[in-house]
């Protein structure tokens, strides 16, 4: 004669529970870490960004004195070549 075991549905099913638990914990600290990580990169990025827009800066100022530098020379110049044209009449 042989004997059946029945299976308890009650520990079958709290098994389950806590394995689909694990799972889901798990996957919260899966994109918990991908958050982390994509927020260093952007860190990265916009630091980057920063020296770029820095030097951008630098270089515009740069080429606006160096603007109006010429544009002083220039009218020295002007002002040189209209004296000797006024001197040649």
């Amino acid at each position: 004669m042989t004997s059946h075991v029945t299976p308890d549905w009650g520990k079958i099913a709290s098994m389950a529970q806590t394995i689909a638990l694990l799972i889901t914990v798990a996957g919260v600290f899966m994109t918990v870490g991908e958050i982390k990580a994509q927020i260093g990169t952007n860190s990265v990025s916009i630091r980057e960004l920063r020296d770029v827009s820095g030097d951008l800066l630098k270089a515009q100022v740069t080429t606006t004195s160096n603007d109006v530098q010429y544009r002083e020379i220039l009218n020295e110049l002007r002002r040189r070549v209209d004296a000797l044209e006024r001197q040649g009449r």
